[in-house]
């Protein structure tokens, strides 16, 4: 959560002494990091998008994206979830690298990334909005998470060049 905080927070210029001693936190902790789940490292990604220490993230990043091929973090196609994660409860290259500058992007060869783009234009329902893959627990839920994939699915294909 503390990466994603200071990520905000980088990204509008923030200066703060709270957001110097975030920053060296998620540092400390991305230097650290061994085992990992997809939730993880979006977090660190969107952290290492957004730190002013380019260089640095551009060598953690290299790593992290080497801990999610090595560990099965990412769906490629298949469907298959990470161990301990609910069947179709999976992360895309798309939710790692949601634009084409982002560091994570260039874990993904051109291939891999136009394909999931593919699949996830062709998952847009007729109504417009896009679904996610995990359990509704509830039917509340649905009506909470859709706009929000709907919202992330847009956006992304925008940035990719797939929408007007």
């Amino acid at each position: 959560m503390t990466a994603l905080a200071v990520s905000v927070l980088h990204r509008f210029g923030v200066e703060d002494p709270w957001v110097d001693r975030a920053t060296d936190l998620v540092w400390e902790l991305l230097d650290g990091l061994g085992d990992t789940h997809p939730y993880e490292v979006n977090a660190c990604v969107r952290f290492l998008d957004a730190v002013p220490d380019r260089g640095r993230a551009e060598v953690a990043a290299k790593r992290l994206g080497e801990l999610v091929r090595e560990r099965g973090l990412v769906d490629l196609g298949n469907g298959k979830a990470p161990q301990g994660y609910a069947e179709g409860e999976t992360h895309k290259p798309h939710h790692y690298a949601p634009t084409p500058d982002s560091l994570a992007r260039r874990w993904f060869s051109d291939e891999e990334v136009a394909r999931d783009l593919d699949l996830l234009e062709a998952g847009q329902q007729d109504d417009g909005g896009w679904t996610f893959p995990w359990a509704a627990w509830t039917p509340v839920t649905t009506y909470e998470w859709r706009p929000i994939v709907t919202i992330e699915a847009l956006k992304t294909l925008k940035a990719y060049g797939r929408t007007s």
